[in-house]
């Protein structure tokens, strides 16, 4: 399968699933060459706010 018919999806979620595509075949390709991390893309954006490690993860219990 070479391509996926998008055309009645809406746009963001069309581009996320280019992204899960695009992570899919990095994950393949590490597998294959044997090393075990990945590295994400980086998409541009806007950010809204900062989040710290504590609310992210809780308060460390």
């Amino acid at each position: 399968m070479e391509t996926i018919d998008v055309k009645d999806i809406p746009e963001p979620i069309a581009r996320g699933l280019e992204i899960v595509a695009e992570m899919a075949r990095k994950l393949i390709d590490t597998k294959a060459k044997g090393h075990s991390r990945i590295q994400l893309g980086v998409r541009s954006g806007t950010v809204y706010g900062t989040l710290s490690r504590k609310e992210l993860y809780g308060n460390g219990n």
